[in-house]
């Protein structure tokens, strides 16, 4: 994985990364100082959410997604969707888990993992 990533991460093309991110810093301060002069109040985890999608939009595949002023873009709602917890998803990696378990012995995830989330679920 280090062999693939390397050539994204060189010195120079982080240089050449330094300005967008500098323009999605400016994009949030630009956002909390809106919201910090009208009074509004904000959960600061949401906030934070929405300038990673930004950060990672801009950044690694060149699309503004502009998640700070549209918290409903298609980015942020295919993020949650990969990490909101199913009962199918559960099933399938209880499932991986009990067939395959050298499969969670290196992610490190027991088939307990796996209960606790369909308690989530249900």
């Amino acid at each position: 994985m280090r062999v693939k990533l390397t050539p994204t991460f060189t010195s120079g093309k982080m240089k050449m990364m330094f300005p967008t991110m500098q323009k999605c810093g400016l994009e949030l301060q630009k956002f909390l100082r809106t919201s910090a002069d009208s009074g509004e109040s904000f959960d600061i985890k949401d906030v934070s959410a929405r300038y990673t999608i930004n950060m990672i939009a801009t950044c690694a595949f060149g699309i503004d997604a502009n998640a700070l002023e549209n918290p409903d873009c298609e980015f942020r709602i295919q993020g949650k969707k990969i990490f909101e917890p199913s009962t199918k998803r559960v099933f399938l990696g209880l499932f991986v888990n009990i067939i395959f378990p050298f499969i969670g012995r290196a992610f490190k995830v027991s088939p307990l993992h796996f209960f606790s989330y369909l308690s989530l679920v249900m």
